[in-house]
């Protein structure tokens, strides 16, 4: 099989860069393992222009958020399914003064695309608790990834251009300008394997810093609010009677060896914080129905790492977009498509040419 473009690796980043590849009529072939465990199938698939608990306008927010509307919608077009849910996000305010600063901040210039200030608090307080009333996050919403890798999967495989295997570092032969692996030949291969990048020969010594992150499948009768609810922690509409609340965020407990069963098993610990955060907002209990745990593939700087190696021209990575994977990844795929094609400079926040240039001068960049 000779192709453009060899993808490794099925998760979000992966299947977003595939797609915007093929959408230029390149030539695209994905491997992955499906055996692996992956953070993008257990991930909540929230986006939200406003984050933190300060809740400040997240980076590129102008640019991300009307992009990746317009990409999924697309993309559900294609695959005939639909897993985009454009949601806003409630914010009950914890106090009177929260409620001054957010409002205050609404009148900010660049906020108001993103804040609806006025809402029907009423609406909500039969299922949580808001006695000082909140706001809601617009161009917000939720993407349900697995029923998304899943219809991507079958689209490759329809075209014969999906591979099931455990990518074999050692089998990769890189000719000239061209890579080739078991049969198959390329003229670029990238890695999007998320945390497995930390095993990768070409790129293990990147700037990851791996984060732990766990989500409840939980059940609350008669929850009803069509819209996702954030304070602390995101309380997700029900879907079949099941109701999301996601999700912790751990990097200290994440083992060096990132495959180690650990990493992937849930905690009571988690089980317990999310379940507390949860039922300070809500009026009903919550019964926990599953557990899930994933390893998000964050790095030092929070920022994506995307490029070429130095050294072999024809490796490439996209990776490391964290948390914010549903945001991140049809921009910054667009972006990378438009490097490697039209020789288009990338952001040096996320190029790996400056990431390496940094760390051969033990400057690595950190972002606050």
């Amino acid at each position: 099989m000779k192709v453009d473009y060899l993808i490794v690796g099925q998760g979000i980043a992966g299947t977003v860069l595939a797609h915007t590849l093929a959408k230029y009529q390149k030539r695209v072939a994905v491997v992955a393992d499906s055996q692996l465990p992956t953070s993008s199938q257990v991930a909540a698939g929230i986006y939200n222009p406003l984050t933190g608990r300060k809740l400040v306008k997240t980076w590129l927010a102008d640019e991300l958020f009307p992009f990746l509307s317009t990409f999924y919608k697309a993309m559900e077009q294609l695959l005939q399914t639909n897993f985009l849910h454009e949601k806003r996000i409630y914010r009950p305010f914890r106090s009177t003064e929260e409620q001054n600063d957010w409002l205050t901040k609404s009148y900010r210039e660049g906020y108001q695309p993103y804040m609806e200030t006025e809402v029907s608090d009423e609406a909500y307080a039969s299922y949580i608790h808001n006695p000082y009333g909140g706001f809601e996050t617009r161009q917000a919403g939720y993407l349900a990834i697995p029923t998304l890798l899943k219809a991507s999967k079958a689209y490759w495989q329809q075209k014969e251009a999906y591979i099931e295997a455990h990518f074999n570092y050692e089998a990769l032969n890189l000719e000239n300008t061209l890579v080739k692996w078991k049969g198959i030949e390329a003229t670029r291969i990238i890695f999007c394997e998320g945390v497995g990048a930390l095993q990768n020969p070409y790129f293990r010594h990147l700037p990851f810093r791996p984060v732990k992150g766990e989500v409840l499948s939980t059940n609350i009768v008669g929850y009803q609010l069509p819209y996702i609810v954030n304070q602390g922690v995101s309380i997700l509409p029900a879907v079949k009677d099941k109701v999301k609340v996601a999700s912790t965020y751990d990097w200290r407990s994440v083992k060096p060896t990132i495959w180690h069963p650990q990493n992937w098993k849930a905690t009571e610990a988690a089980r317990e914080e999310l379940v507390h955060k949860a039922q300070k907002i809500l009026k009903q209990p919550l019964e926990v129905i599953t557990q899930q745990a994933g390893i998000r593939p964050a790095t030092k700087s929070r920022r994506p790492l995307i490029g070429l190696h130095p050294q072999y021209p024809q490796v490439g990575i996209f990776n490391g977009l964290g948390s914010k994977g549903v945001s991140l990844a049809p921009y910054w795929a667009e972006r990378f498509y438009q490097y490697l094609e039209n020789n288009k400079a990338l952001d040096k926040e996320v190029d790996i040419q400056v990431t390496i240039a940094s760390i051969q001068k033990n400057e690595v960049p950190s972002t606050p």
